[in-house]
């Protein structure tokens, strides 16, 4: 079973708030599942997958 992160775990590793992950899962960026009562929770290789990306664009690579 995949590691899930909760927005703010999420966003700890993002560097970003937990309403930053939000908006970054509207923009198609990540995916989230959802318990059974609604809560948000985010794979944790996709966050670092993200985190990734992010860090090699804010260096300017393709």
């Amino acid at each position: 079973m995949a590691e899930l992160l909760t927005p703010a775990e999420a966003g700890a590793v993002l560097g970003l708030t937990s309403d930053g992950v939000k908006a970054a899962e509207s923009r198609g960026e990540l995916r989230s599942e959802r318990t059974q009562t609604g809560r948000r929770l985010y794979r944790r290789k996709d966050v670092e997958t993200l985190a990734e990306k992010r860090s090699v664009a804010r260096k300017g690579h393709p």
